[in-house]
């Protein structure tokens, strides 16, 4: 057997918590909506299903580290390689312009989701 040079590190006491926004809710919601951007191109005849949840806030923790699930907006699996990757109905659009267009389509789902869940609870006073 060979000897250890240094000591194996301690593991921390507590685990480190994530800020990281989870909301179950607010992604089941997305997964039974239509893809976002086959409503915005008014034809679904490229989507192909199932509709995820596309990530596309901004990322604030670093490269690689999926943004809040409150940025999310519903898109079906091939116009989210496409809004990743910039192909497809975003071809030669800059980082900014996409960036844009999903701020404004988060927004939109948003306020969606916010009005649906008032109809279905309406006595609820906090989210």
């Amino acid at each position: 057997m060979i000897a250890r040079r240094s000591p194996v590190p301690r593991r921390r006491a507590t685990p480190r918590r994530s800020e990281r926004v989870v909301d179950m809710a607010y992604l089941a919601w997305c997964r039974a909506q239509p893809c976002s951007v086959g409503v915005w191109l008014r034809s679904f005849k490229d989507c192909r299903l199932p509709i995820d949840p596309h990530h596309a806030g901004r990322h604030v923790h670093g490269l690689g580290a999926k943004p809040n699930d409150d940025t999310a907006m519903p898109a079906c699996r091939r116009h989210h390689d496409d809004l990743q990757f910039l192909t497809g109905p975003f071809k030669g659009w800059g980082d900014a312009e996409r960036q844009a267009w999903q701020d404004r389509e988060i927004a939109r789902h948003r306020s969606a989701y916010l009005a649906d869940r008032l109809l279905a609870y309406p006595g609820e006073a906090r989210w």
